[in-house]
């Protein structure tokens, strides 16, 4: 609410999200003091209602669903950004608890602006701490509620906050926060080194496998978790299990294998280690006469290269343009051959197969690989149509 008001008096052009989880009987009041608020100074509210199955961990669930809700929001009102009211007590938590776990973290505490789902999240409070929030609210009679499940020790974090950081004076939160702030600047050294290194031996995104296993197991995984982080922070925090058995998964004796990790692949590939999205890459167009098309894999055209021509009549109508698909070959002027034994002896890589287009006949004759050429009934040196990848 105090970052509410600080907003709507510097004059920003603001729209209001607020999530109702109906968890608590406080919750309805919280609804109410928001939607009374913006009412009186003209300022859009969207609330939803959230309900909760029970069956996954509340706190991960709720911040799905709240960042879904801000980012349709956010689309569907052209928004630069995202306000959220974290302060110093919430940075000071974050960064207790994640020193607690234990665990290897890109950084203590929660960042001043990072990108979430594609949006732009400043969090302008991290500078004062909940105790300024309370003065500002009084001073500037902001209403607001408390949520009393801040006072229970359900979760970890509660118990931090009640049982240790809530006995701690201003100063002593002062000095913890130099710590951390310490603590981060050495990570981004250690993490800015690591970058430059992935730079110098990076192509197109890709790690070279040898390279890597020239390392010891550490230094290598520390590589490999901040190549990963480039792609997606979320990589940051998978174990230093995983990180090992990617490592040892280097020295496969499989040229091509992958190994899953939520919607991506981490892909081995001949001499490069990559990452892809884990989905399907089917694809299929039906032409049903000689004509252009766009598409996101694809275009047909009146123009183009003698590798990309194909020459076609009434008789193969319609054609099919789809991705390959198992047992797929093509009848060269040598005899038949399978696509899948061509990518693997030229190396054409995962997502270049996946993406592959051939064309199809009426007959169910491969008659056309995209970037091989046609087979030899289709080809002549002034084909009458082309397809681009």
């Amino acid at each position: 609410m105090s970052l509410l008001d600080m907003s709507y008096k510097q004059g920003l052009n603001i729209i209001v999200c607020h999530v109702n989880y109906q968890k608590r009987e406080s919750a309805s009041r919280d609804q109410r003091i928001v939607e009374e608020y913006c009412k009186q100074r003209n300022i859009p509210v969207y609330v939803r209602y959230a309900n909760y199955s029970g069956k996954e961990n509340f706190q991960s669930w709720a911040r799905d669903f709240r960042y879904d809700f801000y980012r349709a929001i956010m689309i569907e009102n052209h928004c630069d950004g995202v306000l959220l009211a974290h302060h110093g007590d919430d940075f000071l938590e974050t960064a207790m608890l994640r020193e607690k776990q234990g665990r290897e973290v890109a950084y203590y505490g929660i960042r001043e602006e990072n990108y979430v789902l594609g949006m732009l999240v400043c969090r302008p409070l991290l500078g004062m701490f909940k105790e300024d929030l309370y003065t500002y609210a009084r001073e500037n009679h902001v209403p607001y509620g408390e949520d009393e499940t801040n006072f229970e020790n359900q979760y970890v974090r509660n118990t931090i906050r009640n049982t240790i950081l809530n006995t701690y004076s201003r100063e002593m939160k002062q000095e913890l926060l130099k710590k951390y702030i310490v603590m981060n600047e050495e990570h981004r050294l250690q993490e800015q080194e690591i970058l430059e290194e992935i730079a110098s031996m990076q192509s197109c995104g890709r790690l070279p496998i040898a390279y890597l296993q020239a390392l010891d197991s550490k230094r290598a995984c520390m590589i490999l978790r901040t190549w990963l982080t480039q792609r997606e922070e979320w990589f940051y925090h998978v174990s230093e299990h995983f990180l090992e058995d990617v490592y040892q998964f280097l020295f496969s004796s499989k040229k091509v294998a992958t190994k899953k990790i939520h919607e991506y692949l981490i892909l081995k590939e001949y001499e490069w280690l990559d990452v892809v999205e884990d989905r399907s890459y089917d694809f299929e167009y039906i032409l049903e006469s000689i004509q252009e098309l766009q598409t996101p894999y694809f275009k047909v055209s009146f123009m183009g290269s003698l590798k990309e021509g194909i020459t076609v009549s009434e008789e193969d109508l319609p054609l099919t343009i789809r991705n390959v698909r198992e047992g797929d070959s093509i009848e060269f002027s040598f005899g038949h051959k399978k696509l899948h034994r061509y990518f693997i002896d030229q190396k054409v890589p995962y997502l270049d197969r996946k993406l592959c287009p051939v064309v199809v006949n009426r007959h169910q004759e491969v008659i056309f690989v995209c970037n091989l050429g046609s087979n030899n009934a289709h080809f002549s040196n002034n084909p009458n149509v082309f397809v681009v990848k």
